[in-house]
């Protein structure tokens, strides 16, 4: 894949020899390489970072497992029969997890807290508790508290996913709430931020509806209720966690770029049946029908489609499921009913008869397979639909006929092979119908 513009620079190793004479200090320099960096400039290339990844090979293989798309040709053929191996997460693992956005991250926090950058300090914490989430509701256990100490430790502890929910919620999006209301910094994110522009206020709301995700995860359903009723969570579309890619084949959208290079992923699947059978008005936004559906359509398709990585529909059904599962069926419709409308705004499209059929639910009608069936249908190609299904069976997905995994749909990513290889801490042997944590 080409690297985007917002990925130009790239950060040196952690620190230099010191056992030089200070006569050869700055000899082997380079300026093109540097070794330190403003907090501004980190910015752009974490946040581009961690959405290729995720928008990336993390939604590509999910999608596949999900059945929003289907593999056709090539390396797909076997990721379709649910051969992920250690190779095929290597990269993302390496480049868009740890190596990349989050170790970056962890400078970001170190050198905003050192120099007094609360809100830069803030956005870091709340950035790392989604990676770090990302990382572990797809492989389960892994590296945190030993973890981004370069050469001093290569072969860092597995944190348990039951440890790292806790040092994420209420760990790190607590302190980064924290930190953003400490306002007066001298520095502060401005337009380096191409997220949310610096937007304190966006940022809180974005770590609250983190947490209501999470706390939904882990089934406190009260919980999840009780934050999105305190309040400062997304209000409407206009909130959502999302990132927009440029117009250049430097700077394009991942799916895009795929596409491009190497289309080996057709659409008609089960979602695109799905969507087809009840006159879903999204379906030209999401597949190309020129051929049918076998292609990816304009919305997520395009050169410059966003990566969705937390929005307001998500936060909505989040609601609507905590509503129901505490018995609340009356907002538990209200939330559904909103979630569709806001989807639909989103793609473009107005379709009134549709939401009369579907987005029309009641106390008496609204049903726990209602939401999450819907929830399926507006995430596309988002890796959250795969925990959704993970914790409830909804919707209900049957193994594609050609696996090899005796008809188990995946719950897990393996460990990549330089992991494998190289960290002795690995935990070993782990099969990818094996459960994670929260899923037990």
């Amino acid at each position: 894949m080409k690297v985007f513009k917002y990925m130009v620079m790239l950060f040196a190793a952690a620190a230099i020899s010191t056992s030089c004479n200070k006569w050869f200090e700055g000899v082997n320099d380079n300026p093109n390489d540097p070794i330190d960096v403003p907090v501004s400039v980190l910015i752009p290339s974490i946040e581009g970072s961690l959405a290729y990844g995720v928008g990336g090979d993390a939604s590509r293989y999910v999608s596949v497992f999900m059945q929003h798309c289907e593999g056709a040709t090539r390396q797909f053929t076997a990721i379709n029969a649910y051969q992920l191996s250690e190779n095929d997460v290597d990269n993302f693992w390496r480049f868009n997890l740890y190596a990349g956005p989050l170790n970056d991250l962890h400078i970001l926090n170190t050198k905003a807290e050192a120099e007094g950058y609360h809100e830069y300090a803030g956005v870091a914490k709340i950035l790392m508790a989604y990676g770090l989430s990302v990382a572990t509701d797809l492989f389960g256990d892994v590296p945190y508290s030993e973890a981004f100490q370069g050469a001093d430790n290569l072969t860092p502890i597995y944190d348990t996913q039951q440890e790292l929910y806790t040092t994420i919620m209420p760990g790190l999006l607590n302190q980064g709430i924290a930190d953003l209301n400490n306002s007066g910094a001298a520095v502060v994110p401005g337009d380096d931020d191409l997220i949310y522009g610096g937007d304190v206020q966006k940022w809180i709301q974005l770590a609250n509806t983190l947490k209501a995700r999470l706390q939904l995860h882990t089934k406190d359903y009260s919980g999840a209720l009780a934050t999105l009723n305190a309040g400062d969570v997304f209000t409407g579309n206009g909130d959502d966690f999302t990132f927009y890619f440029g117009t250049t084949q430097t700077s394009a959208n991942p799916w895009f770029q795929y596409v491009q290079q190497r289309d080996d992923i057709r659409y008609t699947t089960t979602l695109s049946d799905m969507m087809a059978s009840i006159s879903d008005p999204r379906f030209d936004a999401y597949f190309d029908t020129t051929n049918g559906a076998s292609d990816l359509g304009p919305w997520l398709g395009s050169i410059n489609s966003p990566v969705e990585m937390a929005t307001y529909v998500e936060m909505k059904f989040i609601q609507a499921e905590a509503a129901f599962q505490t018995g609340d069926k009356t907002t538990a419709a209200d939330a559904h009913n909103e979630a569709i409308k806001a989807s639909l705004a989103k793609v473009g499209v107005v379709d009134l008869a549709f939401e009369a059929a579907e987005a029309s639910e009641t106390a008496g009608t609204i049903t726990l397979d209602k939401i999450m069936t819907h929830k399926y249908i507006a995430l596309f190609l988002q890796p959250e639909v795969w925990t959704d299904f993970r914790r409830t069976d909804l919707p209900a997905l049957t193994a594609v006929p050609v696996n090899v995994t005796s008809n188990v749909i995946p719950t897990r990513f393996p460990y990549p092979q330089s992991e494998v290889l190289y960290n002795p801490n690995t935990p070993p042997s782990l099969s990818i119908t094996t459960k994670v944590w929260w899923d037990l």
